[in-house]
């Protein structure tokens, strides 16, 4: 009961210590080994997956296995492809017993989004993707669109994770998030060096805050071709990228056009730093700056673009997948991403800098894990 007590005392997203513990208490089974990262957890696919038109949320009372008995489906094995532009819903490994006093978002990993994978959650009796409510218990699955390419997954492979939270984690006003941006700074440019007009990127309606596009590295961004091969989830830095994104140079204009349907890895212009107490995720921007999607993995980790004995801040580019709905250019300087942060519960034992990852110390756009350097 007390650690009732300490998660009802103070808002925050829950880090890897207390993932942990709750685990312990029963509140998550069948937590994998190694599956804890500093603020958040990868969830696991189970095996058994189906291929589906289109599935419905669940009702308040309807378990997601239920749900697929009422619709067309077909069984399909874990070890086949998914092929490129079709539904798969896939049981995951983990379920959760939940009390009223956490809650829990879900994002794709940076890895899924990389790789045009369309990855969502759904929960037994929540009508609404990526959301696991106070007072849940039940079973976790995954829906699953493989959007560019033919895409081989696996068992035990992580697609998707899930922050969890005790009360209002949320940083809400400009005032409050720059105060923040003031003490430890949050946004630098791309030479990690202080913006003297740096009022203009924090939105003055809450406390996110807006990122332009990157034209100023040698290569820009990669645009997704269609392609022949399987693209292997579980390839670790083996694949020839040229099969699968062809890259786009530094237009001479400082403009670059987007078709609209055709997937693009493109980056932020400016560098970017997740205090050790907060924690990040990129949202979606107003639809009045275009008709495009800028990211599908959106979560950012504490610690994101802070290392060790740094003489001063520099952060890290946020790497950007994007989906036009219409064709458009973009030209330097323009505000393509939107990221809103959030307060952590406690510090983590192993902020995001101290763990090996693919996508520290980036500069630039970066394809996903799977690819050799273009």
């Amino acid at each position: 009961m007390k650690i009732k007590k300490k998660l009802q005392a103070k808002p925050g997203a829950l880090p890897d210590y207390m993932i942990r513990l709750i685990s312990a208490e029963g509140w998550i089974d069948r937590l994998s080994s190694g599956k804890v990262g500093s603020s958040s957890l990868d969830l696991s696919l189970h095996g058994e997956m189906y291929q589906v038109e289109a599935l419905p949320f669940p009702t308040s009372q309807q378990k997601i296995q239920d749900l697929l008995v009422s619709v067309p489906n077909s069984a399909h094995r874990i070890e086949d492809p998914l092929m490129r532009d079709r539904l798969y819903i896939a049981r995951l490994t983990e379920s959760l017993n939940f009390p009223s006093m956490i809650y829990g978002y879900c994002n794709p990993k940076s890895t899924s989004g990389r790789d045009d994978l369309h990855v969502r959650l759904l929960a037994d009796g929540v009508p609404q993707y990526d959301t696991v409510p106070g007072n849940f218990n039940g079973d976790l699955w995954v829906s699953i669109r493989a959007q560019s390419f033919t895409t081989l997954v696996q068992p035990n492979l992580s697609l998707n994770q899930l922050r969890i939270f005790s009360g209002d984690s949320r940083i809400k006003t400009r005032e409050e998030i720059m105060a923040i941006h003031k003490e430890s700074p949050l946004i630098l440019d791309l030479q990690g060096e202080l913006i003297e007009d740096d009022f203009k990127f924090f939105d003055p309606r809450d406390g996110s805050i807006y990122l332009p596009i990157d034209m100023e590295s040698d290569i820009v961004g990669y645009e997704a071709i269609q392609s022949g091969e399987i693209l292997d989830m579980s390839a670790d830095n083996s694949i020839d990228p040229s099969n699968f994104f062809r890259s786009i140079p530094r237009p001479k204009d400082g403009v670059l056009f987007l078709k609209k349907g055709n997937f693009y890895i493109l980056s932020c212009g400016l560098n970017t730093r997740v205090p050790v107490n907060l924690s990040c995720e990129m949202r979606p921007v107003d639809d009045r700056l275009g008709e495009f999607r800028a990211h599908y993995a959106g979560y950012i980790d504490d610690g994101w673009g802070i290392y060790k004995n740094e003489k001063s801040p520099r952060g890290d580019t946020l790497t950007l997948e994007v989906r036009p709905y219409e064709d458009m250019y973009i030209r330097k300087g323009q505000l393509i991403a939107r990221v809103v942060y959030e307060k952590m519960f406690d510090l983590a034992e192993k902020p995001y800098t101290q763990k090996k990852s693919n996508y520290t110390e980036q500069c630039g756009p970066r394809l996903a894990k799977q690819f050799k350097a273009y």
